[in-house]
């Protein structure tokens, strides 16, 4: 890390990094030395449902009164 500043703060120009971009990839090489050509070992990504949603208690009644009214008139084709 010491030598990436020294050459960082260097006097003469010529003795710095060409680019901004050639620092960080020797800044990352020295944080990750994982090679390039190496492939990266993550855990694989885990998805799962979202909880079901808990019905307040007027939603419910909510819900039964209309399934009570499709009952009785034939309308069991609303679903939703």
């Amino acid at each position: 890390m010491a030598r990436v500043i020294d050459q960082a703060i260097a006097y003469h120009p010529r003795d710095r990094y060409p680019t901004a971009r050639t620092m960080l990839d020797t800044l990352q090489s020295i944080a990750n030395p994982i090679l390039p050509t190496q492939p990266l070992l993550t855990q694989p990504t885990v998805v799962s449902a979202p909880p079901p949603k808990l019905l307040s208690k007027l939603e419910q009644q909510n819900v039964e009164y209309i399934s009570k009214y499709q009952d009785r008139y034939g309308l069991r084709y609303f679903n939703k």
